[in-house]
């Protein structure tokens, strides 16, 4: 099983955890203040977890801490929220509601970043916003306080998924001690507020305690460190997807242990908020996609076959553009190069794995059909830094050209036996590599600028 698929796996455990957790929340607030509640699902699960990783919690950044701090007061926001918002509505209406991160999360890139949204998004969100209607207005077409108090849950979580994006692609951010340091947070801030805004109380019963427990080491704890720590094998949107279970698994719980049934025009409402937040994940479009990319071949040299997505409609026979990512699903890499560039690799800030992006005397027309290896094999690697701030991790987009089947065909294959037209990928023309710092966003274009014929 590669890391990517099972940190999906491991993501879908963590959404279950979610998902079931509205329940067990509702079910401890029958007997404890929510801010209570909060402080000690996050003290009890930053104790277990700071006592089971302790030996990795030495030597914690600057980076992690601060990270720590600002995804941690985002935490406060959304469990604030949470907690309030599950004693004024209903748990099925809660957990749709809950979800909707997927939904705010462009909305602020676009107000944040200027990243404009799809028209996919559009219609995701007209979708959304018709049945969110329907699950949450009554016959006076008010929503619940609860609804909209869980709206404030669902904007701040899409904070969160955004700051924790950004921390674990830095290289300075350790995601195991962020997931950690983030819980200490929120549990110190919660047991502040519930000393000064309500009576502390704990658990009174057997049923509360275990309930209270198994949010507090397994919805939180180990969800917490799990989303930290795979969000960086994995992609965005497979995370999206995933979170997207969350109402599912919410509503199941609460038909079956809390019996609760939702009306005809709710269950109305539900599936079209699901079918939002699939739709917004999910573009129905790249099934044909995928089958017109397949009846075209795509110059995608043999070594980076593996590694790079082709991106964009203008792809074909001649030319490819796409961007590195390695099968763990890192999309971060550190630079070394030798010869002026002549020979490039790349290391995974993910996994550590190493990836030869180019070689000059190997690859491309000269190296591969002409065999003029003329690189010094005895020069040194030189480490590359971004010239702005000086950092080491990029992202990195590359495009390759060829001369196509028919030029290779005449070229190589009817005059030397040694090829085939198979061959053809591996005699491109060029290539060119545009690099993103990690850190800073400043984009390097064709950084590698490289003729092979």
């Amino acid at each position: 099983m590669n890391k990517q698929r099972k940190a999906d796996l491991l993501l879908v455990m963590v959404t279950g955890f979610w998902g079931a957790s509205y329940f067990l929340t509702d079910l401890c607030l029958e007997s404890m203040p929510p801010l209570s509640l909060n402080a000690f699902r996050f003290l009890v699960a930053f104790a277990v977890l700071g006592a089971v990783y302790f030996p990795k919690m030495r030597h914690i950044s600057r980076k992690t801490l601060l990270y720590s701090l600002l995804i941690g007061g985002s935490l406060v926001m959304v469990y604030t929220c949470y907690v309030y918002g599950i004693l004024r509505t209903s748990i099925s209406n809660a957990g749709f509601i809950c979800a909707l991160p997927v939904i705010f999360t462009p909305l602020l890139e676009l107000v944040v970043f200027r990243k404009m949204p799809s028209r996919r998004f559009a219609l995701s969100l007209v979708i959304c916003t018709v049945g969110l209607a329907l699950m949450t207005l009554g016959d006076t077409f008010r929503p619940a306080l609860g609804d909209i108090i869980c709206m404030g849950t669902a904007f701040f979580y899409a904070v969160d998924l955004l700051l924790t994006d950004r921390a674990v692609r830095d290289p300075e951010v350790d995601p195991l001690q962020l997931g950690v340091c983030q819980l200490g947070v929120v549990g110190v801030v919660m047991l502040v507020l519930t000393c000064l805004l309500e009576e502390p109380q704990l658990p009174r019963n057997g049923t509360t305690w275990a309930a209270a427990l198994f949010l507090a080491v397994f919805c939180t704890g180990i969800a917490f460190v799990i989303q930290a720590v795979q969000q960086q094998y994995t992609t965005a949107s497979h995370v999206g997807l995933i979170f997207t279970l969350e109402p599912l698994f919410s509503a199941i719980v609460a038909y079956f242990f809390a019996h609760e049934v939702l009306s005809p025009r709710g269950y109305v409402g539900a599936a079209l908020m699901m079918l939002s937040l699939v739709l917004m994940e999910v573009d129905p479009m790249s099934l044909f996609r995928k089958k017109k990319e397949a009846a075209v071949e795509l110059p995608i040299p043999t070594h980076l076959r593996t590694f790079l997505v082709p991106a964009g409609e203008n792809n074909d026979e001649f030319s490819v553009t796409g961007a590195i990512r390695c099968p763990c699903g890192g999309e971060h890499f550190a630079l070394t190069e030798s010869n002026d560039r002549g020979i490039v690799k790349l290391v995974c800030s993910g996994c550590g794995r190493e990836i030869l992006l180019f070689d000059a005397g190997k690859h491309g027309w000269d190296g591969f059909v002409g065999e003029m290896d003329l690189v010094d094999r005895e020069a040194p690697f030189h480490p590359y830094a971004c010239p702005a701030c000086g950092k080491t991790h990029f992202a990195v987009a590359v495009t390759v050209r060829s001369q196509g089947k028919e030029d290779f065909w005449r070229e190589a294959v009817s005059q030397c036996g040694d090829f085939s037209l198979d061959d053809w990928v591996d005699g491109f023309e060029w290539i060119g590599a545009t690099l993103t710092c990690a850190h800073c966003g400043k984009a390097e274009k064709d950084w590698l600028d490289w003729e092979t014929m």
